[in-house]
């Protein structure tokens, strides 16, 4: 499995979002991508995600299967023509 990762923008650029949906479920998440020098980018992102379950116990009544996820994900990239050095943090 390859996982390619958008690289850091060459100007400043953000994003936010946020969600709702069913069984409680509830999102919020950024990004944040841009230039640090000519040759060195970064991008940043993190979100935080919830819901309440969707399966009942139908002998207890409580709710199974509830998700709490947090992420967050940085890329730093240098341009060094031909090097090309990358870190990643997940």
């Amino acid at each position: 499995i390859s996982i390619i990762s958008k690289d850091p923008s060459k100007t400043p650029e953000g994003k936010i979002f946020a969600g709702a949906g069913s069984f409680g479920m509830r999102e919020f998440g950024a990004r944040y991508s841009g230039p640090i020098s000519d040759r060195l980018g970064f991008d940043l992102s993190g979100s935080y995600r919830e819901d309440n379950g969707w399966l009942t116990n139908v002998v207890t009544g409580n709710k199974l299967d509830a998700r709490r996820d947090i992420l967050v994900r940085g890329k730093l990239a240098y341009d060094a023509d031909p090097l090309r050095i990358e870190a990643f943090l997940n």
